[in-house]
């Protein structure tokens, strides 16, 4: 019993030394942080934050310092007289008593800032030239009709010599209120943009960092550098729109609704700045480092990143301004684009310089662009293996060059090589338990508890495997199982998929259009359509109409789905929509206008491996149906090769069969009965699995010699 308390005091001890350790380290840590963040502030140049633009308006309350009622008396002394009391908006400067002379028409402006008073002699000719002499703060301007001059050293009195004898034989106008509010916003607003054409310079900061007591470091100037840019890109907002609020008289009720929303580019924003304004995801986080690493910058990188965003968030350019610094304002797009225009994930395969193949993924709005990105990037031979669509969206971890590369390869690898690949990577998790496991296992019984601890290690493993893998190949296994038939085994897959699915790999929709296809090919369309309709509310329209094309395609309602696949086409105008529509109006519309008039509109040079099968499978069709069985067979050849790198994936195996029974069909037609039988004997058992599917089925065996909607063949 002594022993169990002095083993306890002895914990409660070490565990109290380690509390006050851990208070008087976080104490130190908060010390050291407060004393850096004070020590960059105080390396902040005062200027950077005084206020772009004032508005001056009467004070409500007059509270003077006494180093302010010491100058007001010398002003006296000088013969002004006060004018009004006046404050700004933006509380900078706090108080601005303004004075006229009686006898010479000069105006006086005494400033109560947060640090120090000022003051600044004003005159104005008829001439509208401003001459102005102050002690500050900021720095003198001579420009156009502005000469301020500002020396911290000078007197009242001596400036009140040195504007009358810089005013000599002028003629001058008399200062009322509001001429002195109009002059004196108007000459902040000057110095402020000349003061503003410079931005930061980290060789200033570093300057001033050198004087202080002791020097200041590296990471207290690199602080202090960061401090003034914000201050700096604060204050060029608001000088930018105030320059385009003046030259384009924009109403006060206007421009309270869309002041705030504009945003301002320039040459000067860093790629972080300008994912401030736009970036609202980590795929946009990933396609703004993508396009700034080709080279973009400013307002090139900033309308490159607004014109992949989604519809309802894309910008247009509303206005060139060239005070304090050339800059573009930009608006939200009245009429937005087409979704066709947002940056989609595509997997690519290529090769680096060094001749070593690489794998992963690029956001771009088609694979075109993908391919013009990849070159831009140094990179050869690029080709896009894969593509998001609707209901098919690469999920957001695919933007991990890790991950984005076991997906690349295996798009092309079967189930079992991305299995192997999966574990190996994951080896550290797995192989050491195992091997602890299996020496436990030698050794034999009695296990100590070391040995149960192992085993405990290897379940937990294979648990973390089970989630990590089992997905991949659950899905893939009810792939497999939909594409021959199996539909218990098809539930069963989804059932586990349902509660193994932790990571998120499947998304929720993804795992709905699956149970939603297997009840429509158990003949119940209506409950499969119903089924689908309860996530409604959390799809976008297109990728709604998109699943119900695959739900009447899975139960044989040709006619549905073709009416499903023209509503996502006029909601997402892209080629691969355009391809959809158009196979499934080859093969089974009354004619092929339709189909050749969508066929048309596709840039076969935008198309990833994949969307290629597509585009000549659907070539292959409108040959064959004109009669042209060469080129029509030329066609399903061409398509076969395209695909034929993917038919580890079940769906891309079930086309490859679909293409077989159509060039069956083609070459029967052509007279070539004894190769079209061969072919059609390998392909019509997996094909008569498939509803959508009896339309070619009853052609190929003659019980249905015309071409017609396949709503009526569907059964």
């Amino acid at each position: 019993m002594l022993l169990f308390l002095q083993i306890v005091a002895a914990v409660v001890l070490v565990l109290l030394v380690l509390a006050v350790l851990a208070w008087w380290g976080f104490k130190r840590w908060l010390r050291r942080k407060i004393g850096h963040y004070a020590a960059s502030a105080a390396l902040v140049d005062p200027r950077y934050s005084a206020p772009a633009r004032i508005h001056l308006q009467l004070a409500e309350t007059v509270e003077t310092e006494p180093d302010f009622d010491r100058l007001w008396a010398q002003a006296q002394a000088l013969g002004f007289q006060r004018l009004a009391e006046l404050e700004t908006r933006e509380g900078e400067p706090a108080l601005l008593r303004v004075a006229t002379h009686p006898d010479l028409p000069y105006a006086l402006a005494l400033s109560q800032h947060s640090d120090a008073v000022h003051f600044s002699l004003l005159a104005i000719d008829d001439g509208q030239r401003l001459r102005a002499v102050s002690d500050g703060p900021g720095e003198s301007i001579h420009s156009g009709t502005l000469h301020w001059d500002v020396d911290a050293s000078t007197s009242l009195a001596d400036a009140f010599q040195r504007l009358q004898q810089a005013c000599a034989g002028r003629s001058l106008r008399s200062f009322d209120l509001r001429l002195f509010r109009l002059v004196f916003e108007r000459a902040h607003a000057r110095r402020q943009d000349a003061w503003l054409a410079r931005p930061p310079q980290r060789a200033e900061v570093a300057r001033r960092g050198a004087l202080q007591t002791p020097p200041s470091n590296e990471q207290t100037i690199d602080q202090a550098l960061q401090n003034e840019r914000q201050l700096w890109q604060q204050a060029v907002r608001t000088a930018v729109l105030d320059h385009y609020r003046q030259i384009s008289r924009i109403d006060a009720d206007s421009w309270e609704r869309m002041g705030d929303d504009l945003h301002v580019v320039h040459a000067q924003m860093s790629r972080d700045d300008i994912g401030e304004l736009l970036v609202h995801t980590d795929a946009e986080t990933a396609l703004l480092q993508q396009l700034h690493a080709q080279g973009l910058s400013g307002s090139a990188l900033y309308e490159a990143l607004a014109e992949r965003l989604p519809s309802a968030r894309q910008r247009r350019r509303l206005f060139e301004v060239r005070q304090p610094l050339h800059a573009w304002i930009y608006a939200r797009a009245e009429e937005t684009a087409p979704a066709a225009s947002v940056a989609r994930t595509h997997l690519y395969s290529a090769t680096q310089a060094d001749g070593s193949s690489v794998g992963g993924s690029v956001l771009a709005r088609n694979s075109a662009e993908a391919v013009h990105q990849l070159d831009a990037l140094g990179l050869r031979d690029a080709r896009v293996v894969g593509e998001s669509m609707p209901m098919g969206e690469l999920p957001d971890f695919m933007l991990n060059p890790e991950f984005a590369a076991i997906a690349a390869r295996s798009a092309r690898e079967g189930i079992g090589l991305g299995v192997a690949r999966a574990l190996l990577a994951n080896a550290l998790l797995w192989a050491p338990p195992l091997l602890l496991s299996a020496w436990s296992l030698l050794d034999g019984a009695p296990f100590s508890w070391g040995d149960y601890l192992a085993f405990a290690y290897l379940a937990v493993a294979a648990v973390a495997l089970l989630v990590l893998i089992g997905p991949m190949v659950l899905y893939n296994q009810l792939l497999s199982a939909r594409l021959h038939g199996r539909k218990r085994t098809a539930r069963l897959c989804l059932a586990l998929l349902g509660r193994l699915n932790l990571m998120g790999g499947l998304r929720p929709d993804q795992l709905a259009l699956e149970r939603a296809k297997l009840i429509a090919e158990d003949g119940q369309l209506d409950a499969a359509v119903s089924y689908w309709n309860r996530g409604a509310a959390q799809l976008e329209e297109a990728q709604l109409q998109t699943g119900l094309a695959q739900i009447f395609d899975a139960a044989g309602s040709i006619e549905q789905a073709i009416a499903a696949q023209r509503a996502v086409l006029k909601l997402l105008p892209i080629d691969m929509s355009r391809i959809d529509l158009a196979l499934t109006l080859a093969k089974h519309a009354p004619d092929t206008h339709e189909a050749e008039a969508v066929l048309a509109e596709v840039d076969s040079r935008e198309l990833s491996e994949l969307a290629q099968g597509g585009l000549h499978f659907a070539r292959g069709l409108l040959a064959s149906r004109s009669g042209d069985a060469a080129r029509a067979l030329v066609h399903f050849s061409k398509a076969q090769q395209q695909l034929a790198q993917f038919q580890s994936n079940p769906l891309v195996l079930g086309l490859i069969a679909e293409i077989n029974g159509y060039a069956a069909l083609t070459l029967k037609q052509s007279g070539e009965a004894d190769r079209a039988q061969a072919l059609w004997q390998n392909v019509r058992p997996l094909l008569e699995k498939h509803a959508s599917c009896r339309a070619l089925i009853a052609r190929y065996e003659g019980r249905q010699n015309q071409w017609r909607d396949g709503s009526a063949s569907s059964g």
